[in-house]
């Protein structure tokens, strides 16, 4: 099977993503990397993350915590994908988002099909939904400049802030 790649349109993007419940329910695999082999790549899942418009850019923010074996690979490259899947797939991304990459292909090992979409742009055969993006910017979260320190405290006890990455959507790839 193979992805049509389509301009980041707008109108077009509205049409193919639910942006709050395609993240925070149904997940996404954020993957970063040079190569569909394993260890030249890694994923993990995210059910954090947002979509908006700024810079006159669609635009992609995601977080990543420093201890995440896919951070290394999001630091290194220029592009990193966003890939959503049918409802079926919940079990193979819970895995993903409990394995480390450091140890195995943990996307193979649940049954995911890794794909090279074109140079440092990996995607998964099984999703039906691929964003490309490149980043923009980048920041780590600050304790110092949370209002509250309820969120901190939930989330952030061992201080290991995620890092932010605001990224342009170039485009996405359907099947």
């Amino acid at each position: 099977m193979s992805f049509k790649f389509n301009e980041a349109k707008i109108s077009d993007l509205d049409s193919v993503l639910k942006p709050f419940s395609s993240v925070g329910k149904e997940w996404m695999l954020v993957s970063s990397g040079t190569s569909e082999k394993y260890p030249l790549y890694n994923t993990m899942t995210a059910s954090w993350g947002g979509f908006g418009y700024l810079w006159e850019k669609p635009v992609a923010h995601i977080y990543i915590r420093p201890q995440r074996h896919t951070f290394k690979f999001s630091e290194k490259g220029e592009l990193m994908s966003l890939s959503f899947f049918e409802p079926g797939h919940k079990k193979a991304l819970a895995y993903c988002g409990k394995i480390s990459g450091k140890d195995e292909d943990k996307a193979a090992n649940c049954g995911l099909n890794s794909v090279l979409l074109e140079r440092d742009l990996i995607g998964f055969k099984e999703a039906n939904l691929i964003l490309k993006c490149k980043k923009l910017y980048t920041s780590y979260f600050k304790e110092e400049n949370f209002i509250s320190s309820q969120e901190p405290e939930m989330w952030y006890s061992n201080k290991d802030f995620h890092r932010i990455y605001i990224c342009e959507i170039l485009g996405f790839y359907t099947k």
